[in-house]
């Protein structure tokens, strides 16, 4: 059992995560406590805000290793039934049972979950090698429709992360062959020649960097959540290292003021919250 999933507002200190337990919190930077729980239906490791805040979407599924037989009718069978599906809720209202909008367009589970920054499209990275794509209409929350769209499948391995242009118009993606593709969200069509889009800004470049653009975070398997100064180019770049995480760190994000750093351990099931001096 890990916790991968980690988001943080767009405007306030908090953030959220999800993990193989099966629940969704919402966490205060100020309080340094839960402030909201949800029970999910499945392990989740992926989880985003909408660029307004005001809806969440979570990502299920997730590999533990373990393949086994399970039981028609079972809790792991149910929960085996939501790999490489996904859910939208009302963030403000996440005690409400309703759900704004859910669907399984993947064959197996979602590594990576990202709204565009315009909120007109929801992305979700899959271990079947695809990125589907929804056209999200605005509206009230609770009244959002989403309407699949063609997904790009042009990768050889399961998709680990992926990022939107600012303009909303691209995404770059990444798989566990180590490609590094481009696509046209209009059309969901490979950009075969990536000279074409030198001058494209990209909203978010997957690693973790602070909004101002001074410090870059990452977390690796030895437990060691690292700062590094913007931009870091040269090999063997120097950096502060903070030791807290006792197993390899999932996820690290900046608050949206920069003050704070999240981290999140996989083995270990810990958040560590790191202020910024």
């Amino acid at each position: 059992m890990e916790l991968w999933g980690l988001a943080v507002h767009p405007s306030q200190r908090e953030f959220v995560t999800v993990g193989d337990d099966r629940t969704l919190r919402v966490w205060s930077m100020d309080e340094k406590r839960m402030v909201q729980l949800r029970a999910l239906p499945a392990r989740a490791r992926a989880c985003a805000y909408s660029p307004d805040a005001e809806l969440l979407a979570i990502g299920f599924g997730g590999d533990n290793g373990l393949r086994q037989r399970k039981k028609p009718g079972s809790k792991s069978s149910q929960a085996a039934s939501r790999e490489g599906a996904f859910a939208v809720f009302q963030a403000r209202d996440l005690d409400a049972d309703k759900v704004v909008f859910e669907d399984r367009p993947g064959k197996e589970w979602i590594s990576d979950i990202k709204f565009s920054p315009c909120g007109k499209i929801v992305a979700l990275g899959s271990h079947d090698n695809s990125i589907y794509m929804y056209s999200v209409t605005s509206g009230t929350p609770a009244a959002a429709d989403f309407k699949k769209r063609k997904p790009f499948s042009k990768h050889g391995s399961y998709i680990t992360h992926f990022d939107f242009s600012d303009d909303s118009s691209y995404i770059q993606s990444n798989c566990g062959a180590y490609e590094y593709l481009f696509c046209e969200t209009a059309s969901s069509n490979q950009v075969g020649r990536a000279s074409s889009l030198r001058d494209v800004r990209w909203a978010t470049w997957t690693f973790c960097a602070s909004s101002s653009r001074t410090v870059l975070a990452s977390g690796d398997d030895s437990g060691n959540v690292k700062f590094f100064r913007y931009p870091c180019i040269p090999k063997g770049s120097k950096f502060i290292a903070c030791r807290g995480h006792s197993s390899h760190v999932a996820n690290v994000r900046f608050s949206f003021d920069d003050k704070y750093l999240i981290s999140v351990g996989g083995n270990d099931r810990s958040i560590f919250q790191w202020k910024l001096a």
